[in-house]
């Protein structure tokens, strides 16, 4: 608007110029009015084009980060557009091999004369070998003899240790039985047998402990003691226990000088019956006497306790030295004899 302000206002023209035809004056007016309204256009466009350049055209600095962004993506594209291109190509690397593979393991193999041969061979050593494995009649008949060997071994040597041993107690027997006939003790002799005795033989080894520290009363020695008793039974079934008044210990005291009783064994009377018992002791029948006397009662048993407890225990080690005598014989007998 400055500019068109300038503009001198239009004068009239000299009086002595020509004046212009009224044609030419439109055409001037014409031009001079375009020329005024492209100074304001312009004017306009120069005030205002501060503004308009910051909303059309972005900041230097601005522009520059656009761009910068711009080269970045396209670096990244590049670059991605790189990958794909090499996984691609390795891809198709890949799908080359495994159809390569898969056609290998599908076609059948190759037909060497080699392998034939070799199978064959292979063939006849497994058939020879299983003909070495499978045992020949000849060769069952030696295990089965070897095996009845060894069966026979072992049983020698059984029989040879448990022979030793019954040997070893048929000694000890022998050292027991002489220990019971002379009446001692035989403590050491019954400890040596339990570690040599069989298994079985422990019943036996027991009865023989109940008499080890003091021994037995040998057989002549019982014999030799019975008829006392006898007589000891006999008095004390005609005065019975001893009375407390005078009379009754001079009736015992008489009973006890002179002894009559019958011996000849008949009735079922204490005299009777310790006749029968000295009968058979006198025949050595040791078991005989011992069931006369069981039937005795009262004073006539207390007569005769203390004969029948020691003819017990002498009767009760004699069966146990048989029995161990008969383990330790049988076991050194040989089979079949």
């Amino acid at each position: 608007m400055s500019d068109t302000q300038s503009l001198p206002p239009p004068t009239d023209p000299p009086p002595h110029r020509r004046t212009m035809p009224s044609s030419a004056i439109g055409f001037v007016g014409g031009l001079v009015g375009g020329v005024v309204t492209t100074a304001l256009i312009v004017a306009v466009v120069i005030a205002v084009w501060p503004t308009l350049r910051a909303r059309i055209v972005p900041p230097q600095k601005d522009y520059d980060a656009a761009v910068d962004a711009l080269d970045r993506r396209m670096a990244t594209l590049e670059a991605a557009a790189g990958s794909a291109a090499d996984a691609k190509a390795a891809l198709a690397e890949d799908e080359k091999r495994i159809a390569a593979l898969e056609q290998a393991v599908h076609a059948p193999p190759p037909q060497d004369p080699r392998i034939a041969a070799l199978s064959a061979k292979l063939d006849q050593l497994t058939g020879q070998v299983a003909a070495l494995q499978a045992p020949s009649q000849a060769e069952a008949d030696m295990r089965e003899l070897v095996t009845k060997a060894e069966s026979a071994a072992q049983a020698a040597q059984s029989q040879a240790a448990a022979r030793q041993s019954a040997e070893a107690l048929l000694v000890v027997v022998g050292q027991l039985r002489d220990a019971v006939e002379r009446g001692r003790g035989y403590a050491e002799e019954l400890a040596a047998a339990r570690k040599v005795a069989p298994d079985d033989a422990k019943g036996a080894l027991d009865a023989l402990a109940a008499s080890a520290d003091s021994g037995v009363m040998p057989r002549a020695a019982l014999i030799n003691a019975f008829p006392p008793v006898a007589s000891a039974i006999a008095r004390a079934a005609l005065v019975g226990g001893v009375a407390d008044d005078l009379w009754g210990r001079l009736e015992h005291e008489a009973a006890t000088l002179v002894t009559v009783r019958r011996v000849d064994g008949r009735g079922t009377d204490p005299a009777s019956i310790a006749a029968r018992a000295e009968k058979d002791v006198r025949a050595d029948d040791l078991e005989g006497a011992l069931k006369e006397l069981a039937a005795l009662e009262g004073p006539p048993a207390a007569a005769a306790r203390d004969w029948v407890a020691a003819t017990r225990s002498r009767l009760a080690a004699e069966h146990a030295l048989s029995d161990l005598a008969a383990k330790a014989g049988a076991a050194v007998k040989p089979a079949g004899g």
